[in-house]
């Protein structure tokens, strides 16, 4: 009796990890740019409350410092 719900519970558990995977990878998706308007695609942590670059070495090379992390840009912006 004991194994059975042991098993049980692990199969709960399996199921709803699967489950929350599914609906996470289903709400990713392809960002498209507006027409002739600014279509912001991140970064996705908020503000940007710091923005640095190494001109001396690589000009085209960003990094923003947000409360999501930090983000690299290696084009320019």
């Amino acid at each position: 009796m004991r194994h059975r719900i042991s098993c049980q519970a692990w199969c709960v558990t399996v199921g709803m990890a699967l489950v929350s995977v599914l609906l996470w990878a289903g709400g990713q998706g392809v960002a498209h740019a507006g027409v002739n308007t600014w279509t912001s695609n991140g970064p996705w942590g908020g503000p940007v409350w710091t923005l640095a670059v190494d001109a001396s070495t690589t000009p085209n090379t960003l990094y923003a410092g947000t409360s999501g992390g930090v983000f690299k840009s290696t084009n320019g912006g």
